[in-house]
């Protein structure tokens, strides 16, 4: 089983092809795990979740391992490109980390409309790219708080 590379509360999704596990452990900050295949159901709860993120802080920033996903249906390219686009002005950046063939193909396409995407070649740079981030979100939270 894959250890979250980021702190605090997550909440799970999962269906007969998937699952999904997501958290927020900074304002604007939405970090993800996928493994299996996704389905739309899960892209739709990835959608809400992200969406609560920018209900919250304004815009987002995303750190996404889907190095466990094998495929995905078709539905969800164009659920995830929809959100995307439809809010790239909320969307600082989106890091992905992806192994498949398949999957890097989707993210290529997809980046050409959104051009915040940023893919990963390891999960290590994820993770160095994401405590970057955080490492810049605790000035802004101490001044918040």
């Amino acid at each position: 089983m894959a250890v979250e590379f980021w702190r605090g509360p997550v909440e799970r999704f999962s269906d007969e092809g998937g699952e999904l596990v997501v958290g927020s452990p900074a304002p604007g900050i939405l970090c993800t795990r996928a493994s299996g295949r996704a389905s739309p159901a899960m892209a739709t709860f990835f959608v809400g979740a992200a969406r609560k993120v920018v209900e919250d802080a304004g815009s987002i920033t995303g750190f996404h391992d889907w190095s466990g996903l094998v495929g995905y249906a078709p539905e969800c390219r164009r659920i995830l490109t929809d959100w995307n686009v439809n809010h790239r002005h909320q969307i600082t950046r989106g890091h992905l980390y992806v192994t498949g063939m398949l999957l890097r193909m989707g993210v290529t396409v997809t980046s050409i409309l959104v051009s915040h995407l940023e893919s990963h070649a390891s999960r290590a740079s994820l993770i160095a790219a994401y405590e970057r981030a955080i490492d810049d979100a605790e000035p802004r939270r101490a001044q918040l708080g």
